[in-house]
Parts: structure tokens; C-alpha cells; sequence
């Protein structure tokens, strides 16, 4: 289930979710509607003269027949449960996308960790490559040289300790370079948008 958690079945869950909202809308909706029509069909009974569908004749609603009742309060009984069954189902499609989120994050939390170990890798190593590539190459025959490895660990260690050093700035600072970098970009474009060209 962990690996197969992509952003396209979060996608799919808010589609769900979003067609539940409109479901649920429409019960209301229909509901109205029963409604309205209970009323309208009540006011076409009371035009008539027919008292046995009657309920009682002293209430406010004396003129609402029984059957119209029952029909209305049963159709807003099988609505409630409709909402209900639906607002039941929107919990667990949350409860899905909070947890289909985590996994995602859980999962880019955990390449995010390889990649930051590789690029510490690459960044202490490409240096010591390049000096050991540099190096080997021949210019002169072997037999004749004078140095020995110290020559690799005196060029190569502190080009690593120069390369790590770059790095370590970039990540430190690189943020707020690029804020600064970004800030000044929207002045420009304010500036420009303004008139206020050079």
C-alpha cells in the first residue's frame, strides 16, 4: 500500500470527495423540493372538500391531510439517512487523503535522505576524482617521476576541503540568496509596471 500511494490517488480522492459535496447538495436540494411539493399538493387537497384525509381540525395544520404527512415525513427521514450515509462517507475519504498525504511525505521524506547522502558523497568525492584523474594523467613516463602519492593528498585534500567549504555556503546561504534574488525581481517588475525604468 506505502509504495503504490502516488499523487494521482490523491487526486482521485478529492474527486471523490468533491462528487459526495455535490451528492449531498442534491439531497438537500430534493429535499427542498419534496417539500415544496408536499406543500403545493396539501393546498390542492384543502381546495377540495374531502375530510377524510383529514388529521385534525382544530390544529394550524387542519388543513394538511394525513397522507400528505406521512409521505413528507417519510421522504425527510429517508433524506436525513442519505446525508448521513454521505457525511459518513466524506469522513472516511478525508481520513484517506490525510493518510494517502502522509505516506507521500513519508516516502519524499525518505529520497530526500538518499539524495542529500549522495550529493554528500559526490561533493567530498568529485574533487578527490578530478585530482586523482589530473594526476594520472602521462605527460612523462612513470618510471621517471620524482613524486609519490603525497602529491594526490596535497592537491587533492585541500580542493576537497575548498569544494566542501563552497557547498556548505551554498546550502547555508542559498536560500536567503534566493529570496533576496526574488524580492528584487518583483521590484523590477513593480518598478516597471509603475514606469519607473532606468
Amino acid at each position: 500500500m506505502r509504495d503504490s500511494v502516488t499523487q494521482s490517488l490523491i487526486y482521485q480522492i478529492s474527486t471523490v470527495d468533491d462528487e459526495l459535496r455535490i451528492f449531498k447538495n442534491i439531497l438537500r436540494s430534493q429535499e427542498d423540493v419534496v417539500s415544496q411539493v408536499a406543500c403545493y399538493v396539501s393546498k390542492m387537497l384543502n381546495n377540495s372538500d374531502d375530510g377524510a384525509l383529514v388529521l385534525d381540525q382544530g390544529s394550524d395544520r387542519s388543513r394538511e391531510p394525513r397522507l400528505v404527512t406521512l409521505l413528507k415525513r417519510k421522504s425527510q427521514l429517508q433524506h436525513q439517512r442519505l446525508v448521513s450515509e454521505v457525511e459518513s462517507h466524506q469522513d472516511t475519504v478525508l481520513r484517506l487523503k490525510t493518510q494517502a498525504a502522509l505516506l507521500i511525505n513519508v516516502k519524499a521524506e525518505g529520497q530526500g535522505l538518499a539524495i542529500f547522502i549522495f550529493t554528500i558523497v559526490t561533493v567530498i568525492f568529485l574533487p578527490l576524482s578530478f585530482a586523482t584523474s589530473y594526476l594520472g594523467m602521462n605527460t612523462s613516463d612513470i618510471r621517471d617521476l620524482e613524486q609519490g602519492q603525497w602529491l594526490l593528498w596535497a592537491i587533492g585534500g585541500p580542493l576537497t576541503v575548498f569544494v566542501v567549504l563552497v557547498a556548505w555556503l551554498i546550502a547555508r546561504r542559498g536560500p536567503r540568496w534566493r529570496s533576496a534574488r526574488q524580492t528584487r525581481k518583483l521590484m523590477d517588475i513593480e518598478d516597471w509596471k509603475w514606469g519607473y525604468q532606468d
